[in-house]
């Protein structure tokens, strides 16, 4: 059996999902998001609520980290709407380079992100 997400396979769904930060999409949001997304990066200690709060969240990323990047390394399916992306995410920051790892936890609504969890160190 192939499993699928959105019709895609698992890892060419992570990578789509990543293509909206690595080009630093705003303006494609809601090609990847639910327009009532709940987005929270735990490390960071924050949540937000809709595309227009998560757009605020984005921006200050770039701003902060302007060549942030994210692959992706392994993709976890449980079920036709829930997902587990594990990846390494890059960038400058301060003037320092970082290279971390993290999992991203997915609930789907008819393909696109309706409520994502980060967690990485």
């Amino acid at each position: 059996m192939t499993i699928t997400v959105s019709g895609l396979a698992p890892t060419a769904f992570a990578d789509r999902y990543f293509t909206g930060w690595n080009e630093q999409r705003l303006d494609a949001l809601s090609e990847y998001y639910t327009h009532d997304v709940v987005y929270r990066d735990l490390s960071l200690g924050t949540e937000t609520h809709g595309l227009g709060e998560l757009a605020a969240f984005m921006r200050g990323a770039f701003e902060g980290s302007p060549d942030m990047r994210f692959e992706t390394l392994d993709v976890i399916v449980e079920g036709a709407d829930r997902l587990a992306i594990k990846w390494r995410m890059t960038g400058t920051s301060d003037g320092a380079t970082y290279a971390t790892e993290g999992v991203s936890w997915l609930q789907l609504n008819d393909g696109k992100v309706a409520d994502n969890s980060d967690y990485y160190k």
